[in-house]
């Protein structure tokens, strides 16, 4: 795990240059980090992307006819996913080229939408199915 000596002190947008997450470079120091910050068994409100996010999608090779059996695999973002938890705290991750991640615990202010590009509506639909859910 890397430091990163900022202050959290964001101005209307985030900026990963004024966040203090630490740089994890592997998925055990990922792992070790989600553990200790104490949001396993907490239920899930809500997902949140500052910036920009476009979903990626991908079809199910049983499938015969284009555009059915099409599902968000995963999402394409430059700035955190903030899972938002029912008891008010929120866990930040940002992941980066599969090399390493970055990740804090209720450091963005819920007011900040923008990051260094506006904010895209990304649907809820995508991860209502886990709402609700603890984690594990």
């Amino acid at each position: 795990m890397i430091p990163v000596p900022s202050t959290n002190n964001f101005d209307k947008r985030f900026s990963w240059y004024r966040w203090s997450a630490p740089i994890y470079e592997n998925s055990e120091e990922v792992l070790e980090a989600i553990k200790k910050s104490a949001v396993i068994g907490k239920r899930l409100k809500s997902v949140r992307i500052i910036g920009e996010a476009t979903p990626s999608f991908f079809i199910e090779k049983s499938q015969q006819v284009p555009g059915e059996g099409m599902k968000v695999n995963s999402f394409v973002a430059q700035e955190p996913f903030i899972f938002e938890f029912e008891d008010g705290t929120s866990l930040e991750f940002l992941p980066h080229l599969e090399k390493y991640a970055r990740l804090a615990c209720s450091t963005i202010p819920d007011d900040i939408k923008d990051g260094l590009s506006p904010c895209s509506p990304l649907s809820q639909e995508y991860f209502v199915e886990i709402f609700g859910e603890r984690w594990r």
